[in-house]
């Protein structure tokens, strides 16, 4: 079977439930569980985000063992609760994980989550720093691609004085709206890829976060937004208008009040990756 071009982005946990970063309530849910339900090939394991020792840590490697690819966050620790002051280690885990990378073949890019967001880590960070970090990934591992994310509601401008630092848009939108996923989406994504000539991966939310502005309250996804969203984005990803899908994330799956739309997303993909005769060849 070829790769199926899906991701699920979460964290692995060792305690049952434990917290995780963006979800309400403890979760029974780890990130390798959530990836086997939804038939992701392949891994954004983010518990290196906030704690880069985790890198080093075997039982969660361990976890990891069946993804066909991974895609490592580089790291930014927290200094304090309200998001304001950070340890940026981008270029220290850059370094680190692309010479992980020369003897885990699986590790095949990295990505810097919330690049330039407003109230994000990276929201200052300068052309320069970005071109040090891409340098050195390429040193080490020039086949690493480099992944940033972006939200539409960003102005893409903030792209265009580091066009030649990265790889990758991985492009994110929280809105509920069927108009958008069903006439504006794949214009959309297809407008970026070409002003900067990169590929495009989109991401899916398992959480409606645009009913609480982006933060762990609220609901699950309507299912009839995952009814216009998941045929455009699954059509994008079969005619190559988009490079991947990205599912965020596992942390819901437990949670009853999330249990249709979830059942629903999976039975999606379980009839798309049963019909697609390509991807067994």
């Amino acid at each position: 079977m070829q790769n199926n071009k899906i991701w699920m982005w979460g964290y692995t946990i060792e305690k049952f439930p434990s917290p995780v970063p963006s979800v309400e309530y403890p979760t029974w849910c780890s990130l390798e569980t959530g990836a086997r339900y939804m038939s992701a090939d392949n891994l954004v394991p983010m518990n290196s985000t906030f704690d880069p020792a985790v890198l080093d840590d075997p039982i969660f490697w361990s976890r990891l063992q069946d993804a066909r690819e991974l895609m490592m966050p580089l790291s930014h620790v927290p200094l304090d609760n309200i998001g304001v002051k950070w340890d940026l280690q981008y270029l220290a885990t850059a370094k680190k994980i692309a010479a992980m990378s020369l003897t885990d073949k699986r590790i095949t890019s990295l990505i810097i989550d919330d690049f330039r967001d407003l109230v994000g880590p990276t929201r200052d960070m300068q052309a320069e720093e970005l071109a040090e970090i891409y340098s050195a990934i390429k040193t080490i591992n020039p086949a690493l691609q480099l992944h940033l994310v972006r939200y539409t509601w960003q102005n893409q401008d903030q792209l265009e004085d580091v066009r030649d630092y990265f790889d990758v848009i991985n492009y994110w939108n929280m809105t509920t709206s069927k108009a958008y996923w069903e006439c504006d989406y794949i214009r959309d994504v297809q407008v970026i890829a070409q002003r900067f000539q990169k590929p495009v991966f989109s991401g899916i939310y398992m959480h409606n976060y645009a009913n609480c502005n982006g933060c762990a309250e609220g609901g699950p996804m309507p299912i009839e937004t995952y009814k216009v969203m998941l045929p455009n984005v699954f059509h994008a990803l079969r005619k190559n208008i988009i490079g991947g899908l990205i599912l965020l994330q596992p942390g819901w799956f437990s949670r009853e009040d999330h249990r249709e739309s979830i059942r629903y997303v999976h039975d999606y993909i379980e009839h798309y990756l049963s019909v697609h005769t390509f991807l067994e060849r």
